[in-house]
């Protein structure tokens, strides 16, 4: 009988104490006199370089940190470091120091539409580079750029789970095709508004039809159920993903309009990033404006010029002058940050397998991978609390029994509810229950069939995961 691993293997990482991933953790470090055997992340070495003549480098890593000069990357070599260039003619960075947002993602559609988004500049640049398949150095940095997702993603769940649980997190899985104003995506729509209100963290595939539908009711959570009914409306004037450029627009014009207040109480946060007046941070939450970058080494050289910008200097970002995707912010889960995305969205966790759809923007949070088969068990893993699955396709079906396998096994721990929405669709058209429960009544752990459950009612379905 197959066993499930040990609770070691599949635990979120807890090595964070062997990562350097700001600079105030830097700065500690250096003040106890020695980086040995730490990992250096993605910091921005050349900003105000630190002092590093006294300190003990025997076996530290710089993975992705820029230096001012080759010089001072070539000296810590000589000294006993490892250090793994940031490849900064990339439109992604290799070590992304967060997850992105959707104003990261949809950086440029103002000025060049849908084609210049950043989320857009990845995807081309992921094709002419043989897609799933790449030669080894695309690879190498395709994984170096996965490792940070993991690495931000862990921090940002073991936050909330700290704070809510795991049973908190619920999944939303169904079909990318529905389109926006349809029955199931308004259905799924009040499904996430409910969930997020009921303090659920909703955690999606990241794509458009269902996906798009639960993220965006999580966004709304903080308005009234008319208001949710109307940025539907408004959504479905450009319905289908296949003309991205239409779609894309109005999802940014209903995230501008529905934006929570920022913090200091100026434009609301979707609408003062899409002015595109563009400064960045820097790991240290320092404004760094005009960017700079370099050459593959990561060492310092003119200033980059922001997206749009009509400058693009060849060799730099996407090689149009172009700043890289999922650079320039500190790590989330930090001390003040909180958890107000949540309900702002929720989680997605798309992949640029499936670039050619438009990026669901709706999300607070976007653990955006290469890797399709990585993100794919990461949800599953991570929703604890309960699936929902509304009607969908071969890739919905496939996510329910891979699920399934998981429950079945034990594999990831105790699983929540299987909601099954849309009792006709799941008996008649694809009975998947009637497979299902069999399979799940015969688990080498015990009869876990009562776990599953169709209904065609969203309260109902709540109720089932709220327990």
């Amino acid at each position: 009988m197959s066993t499930p691993p040990p609770a070691d293997v599949l635990d979120l990482s807890t090595h964070h104490e062997l990562e350097i991933e700001t600079r105030a953790d830097l700065d500690r470090h250096l003040a106890a006199g020695t980086l040995a055997g730490k990992t250096v992340q993605g910091l921005r070495l050349d900003l105000d370089p630190p002092d590093l003549t006294s300190v003990d480098l025997g076996d530290t890593l710089f993975v992705g940190c820029r230096f001012a000069s080759r010089e001072v990357a070539a000296e810590l070599i000589r000294r006993g470091a490892f250090v793994v260039p940031p490849f900064v003619t990339l439109p992604y960075s290799t070590q992304p120091p967060q997850l992105y947002t959707a104003d990261d993602l949809a950086a440029g559609f103002a000025e060049g539409g849908f084609d210049a988004m950043c989320d857009s500049r990845v995807y081309q640049h992921f094709r002419a580079h043989d897609g799933a398949t790449p030669e080894v150095r695309e690879a190498l940095t395709q994984r170096l750029h996965d490792h940070g997702i993991d690495n931000a993603l862990a921090g940002t769940i073991r936050a909330w789970v700290a704070e809510h649980g795991p049973e908190s997190v619920v999944g939303v899985m169904g079909g990318h095709a529905v389109l926006r104003g349809a029955p199931a995506y308004r259905q799924t729509a009040v499904l996430g508004w409910e969930l997020a209100r009921a303090g659920r963290l909703v955690i999606t595939g990241g794509g458009p039809g269902v996906m798009e539908a639960a993220n965006l009711g999580a966004y709304l959570s903080r308005h009234p159920a008319e208001a949710l009914q109307a940025a539907i409306d408004e959504l479905a004037t450009a319905p289908d993903f296949h003309e991205p450029d239409p779609y894309t627009a109005v999802a940014l014009r209903v995230r501008q309009r529905y934006a929570p207040p920022s913090p200091d109480g100026g434009l609301p946060r979707a609408r003062a990033a899409n002015n595109h007046t563009r400064t960045t941070d820097g790991p240290d939450g320092t404004s760094i404006h005009p960017r700079t970058t370099g050459g593959p080494d990561g060492t310092t050289a003119a200033p980059r010029p922001t997206v749009g910008d009509g400058r693009g200097l060849p060799g730099v970002g996407d090689g149009r002058g172009r700043p890289a995707v999922g650079e320039g912010r500190g790590r989330p889960g930090s001390a003040g940050e909180g958890h107000d995305w949540a309900r702002q969205g929720g989680l997605s966790i798309p992949t640029w397998l499936y670039g050619h759809e438009p990026a669901n923007l709706f999300a607070g949070r976007i653990a955006k991978y290469f890797s399709n088969a990585i993100r794919e068990d990461t949800i599953l893993r991570l929703a604890r609390g309960g699936i929902v699955f509304a009607p969908g396709g071969a890739g919905t079906v496939q996510e329910v029994f891979q699920a399934a396998t998981k429950t079945y096994y034990c594999t990831d721990g105790a699983s929540g509810a299987y909601v099954f929405l849309g009792r006709e669709f799941w008996t008649s058209t694809l009975p998947v229950a009637t497979l299902l429960r069999p399979l799940l009544a015969a688990a080498p752990y015990g009869d876990l069939s009562p776990t599953v459950h169709l209904t065609d009612d969203v309260t109902e379905a709540v109720r089932l995961l709220l327990g």
